[in-house]
């Protein structure tokens, strides 16, 4: 069973994960991705005229991949850098207010 077999419209959530996965940040660590990288994808995702929803829901997806890093591997100290050098934690409010996608 994947991991959007179990949301509410597994459909929808399988295309967020096949549309993070065509993209070039899938590739890199949860580590290495910064605030920038996110604010990127998101005037990419805005610039192809996507709906604000659809993008904070695309951000939660990765949002959900750190907590769960965090939580369950054991990555306490996986945080994101905003680009004032102000570190936040990588909750879904504050990393999608700081994105500016709420």
């Amino acid at each position: 069973m994947g991991v959007g077999t179990k949301k509410r419209h597994p459909a929808q959530e399988n295309g967020r994960i096949d549309r993070w996965l065509r993209s070039d940040l899938c590739y890199r660590t949860l580590a290495n991705l910064k605030g920038a990288d996110f604010a990127k994808y998101r005037d990419q995702r805005r610039a192809q005229r996507r709906v604000e929803n659809t993008i904070r829901l695309e951000l939660q997806l990765v949002n959900h991949l750190y907590e769960i890093a965090r939580k369950e591997w054991g990555m306490e100290g996986l945080i994101l850098i905003g680009t004032q050098g102000q570190c936040q934690s990588c909750k879904t409010s504050a990393l999608l207010h700081w994105l500016g996608a709420t």
